[in-house]
């Protein structure tokens, strides 16, 4: 049995300067670019006698409002305002932090409660979350909305949106127009078997047939005690990690 699991990759829109400017956060390898990143503008703004060059570094931009997104600007946002009390003539207030959603609600993957109350939060850190907007462009460091809003920042961080990772068109298996594996009903792959090899189709171990009463072969995880996948925002979760220490 071969299995592929390739993950996924960011999604780039065609918005102008976003492939030259966005930061990926993807992997772990861009989460801790992307915090060094951070400190490098907290260095860059204590340094700097030009004011517009200070409002710049301290303005943080994150576009997409799911899991990635606001999960990231929060950490982001409590470490670095952790990290200003060591920088002279830095405050928290002096940063700029702003969450843009396409969407009318954050967290569209959580019940809509749930998203409601993590946008309170997150305004209640002075953060800017605005919904129903969407990235226009950013060039010479201009951050462009489309509710007609424009400021200069020097961080802008994309987390709209994912696709299937390309390495599946090298496999020569049936792809979605997507690039998605294509797949049977029963979890198997579409592809025609090739010479002498009849064809099998495997049906999924996690959960049945759909139609069939038959009862999964194996469960799935069950979530942490005290919370559900479907009722835990990323900033409460991660509070709770802080305050227990476990994941």
């Amino acid at each position: 049995m071969l299995v592929l699991a390739p993950g996924s990759v960011a999604r780039i829109l065609a918005v102008p300067g976003l492939a030259e400017h966005g930061i990926g956060f993807r992997s772990v390898e861009e989460a801790v670019s992307l915090r060094n990143h951070v400190l490098t503008q907290l260095d860059l703004a204590a340094s700097t006698r030009d004011p517009e060059l200070r409002d710049a570094a301290l303005t943080f931009v994150f576009v997409g409002g799911g899991y990635a997104g606001t999960g990231a600007l929060a950490e982001l946002e409590d470490m670095a305002r952790y990290a200003v009390r060591h920088y002279q003539g830095l405050k928290p207030e002096d940063m700029h932090w702003v969450l843009v959603e396409a969407g009318q609600r954050i967290l569209p993957e959580t019940e809509p409660d749930v998203g409601l109350r993590t946008t309170e939060e997150l305004r209640g850190r002075n953060i800017e979350v605005r919904l129903g907007t969407r990235l226009i462009s950013v060039t010479d460091g201009v951050v462009a909305l489309s509710d007609g809003s424009r400021f200069a920042a020097r961080t802008l961080v994309w987390t709209a949106g994912v696709r299937a990772n390309p390495v599946l068109r090298a496999t020569g298996l049936p792809a979605t127009p997507r690039d998605a594996c294509a797949a049977t009903p029963a979890c198997g792959s579409s592809a025609r078997p090739g010479p002498g090899r009849p064809a099998t189709r495997r049906r999924c171990r996690m959960s049945p047939v759909r139609g069939s009463t038959a009862s999964p072969t194996r469960s799935t995880p069950s979530a942490r005690p005290g919370c559900s996948r479907t009722t835990c925002s990323p900033v409460c979760a991660a509070s709770r990690w802080r305050s227990t220490g476990t994941s």
